[in-house]
């Protein structure tokens, strides 16, 4: 995975922590089922986007977006396969 292929999902250009309301928007879900995929509080994904055991969910799930845009050449319809 590339730079460029994370930015979208970081919380600003210069941070090193991806942003779950970016990741969540980006496959049409709520934040709070992205907290269920990581088995933390609701708040928590929110309140400490930063914490390891979030930040170790967000980075799977940006490989496998990665991943899947590579395969099908288009992040949108690599998507849409993931959902």
């Amino acid at each position: 995975m590339n730079a460029l292929s994370i930015t979208p999902f970081l919380d600003s250009p210069k941070s090193k922590f991806l942003s779950p309301k970016k990741i969540a928007q980006r496959l049409s879900l709520q934040v709070n089922d992205l907290a269920e995929s990581a088995h933390v509080h609701r708040n928590t994904i929110s309140a400490r986007p930063q914490s390891p055991k979030v930040q170790e969910l967000l980075r799977a799930i940006v490989r496998v977006i990665s991943a899947a845009t590579e395969a099908f050449g288009d992040r949108d319809r690599a998507i849409t396969w993931m959902m």
